[in-house]
């Protein structure tokens, strides 16, 4: 989505190699990891990497194509978000980004650290470092937390019912 948005060739088609690590991550996880709640929270932390991998990596194609500071956080978001609302598309289930959970602004969180640290001056290494850190322990934090986002204005706690 985001190469497509930018007017390049999609990553994958010039790399197929990086399609065939994605097709044996999946594999490995089907066939290795056991179907338990530990399984869900194995995933659900390998997700919160990915969701942190793909926003920096989002940032930076967007930052070498010599857009705009709001395109570039904006791209971060959507190449992090993108893939996640396919799967659970394709899974039957509700996507992540529509559900409350901190995630897309996790993203957005860390795109907008990174292009403030490249903008200042901090080397682009540095800060994507710090970005993937942002989104990491953000996202994480919600996970170990329950922390969810109510209606604008509200917070509320996975499970709960009324605002807080």
């Amino acid at each position: 989505m985001r190469d497509v948005l930018l007017d390049r060739p999609v990553f994958w088609t010039e790399a197929p190699e990086q399609l065939l690590i994605s097709i044996i991550a999946a594999l490995v996880t089907y066939l290795v990891v056991p179907p338990s709640l530990a399984r869900k929270k194995w995933i659900a932390w390998a997700d919160a990497a990915g969701l942190a991998a793909f926003a920096v990596q989002g940032s930076l194609v967007a930052l070498d194509q010599g857009v705009s500071p709001l395109v570039v956080v904006v791209m971060g978001m959507l190449t992090a978000t993108g893939g996640g609302v396919v799967r659970d598309l394709l899974c039957g289930d509700r996507p992540m980004i529509l559900s409350g959970q901190l995630y897309a602004s996790t993203a957005l969180a860390g795109s907008v650290v990174l292009l403030v640290l490249v903008e200042t001056g901090v080397s682009i290494d540095l800060a994507a470092t710090i970005g993937f850190f942002i989104v990491l322990l953000t996202r994480g934090a919600s996970l170990m937390f329950n922390i969810r986002m109510g209606p604008p204005g509200e917070f509320l706690k996975i499970g709960d019912d009324e605002p807080r």
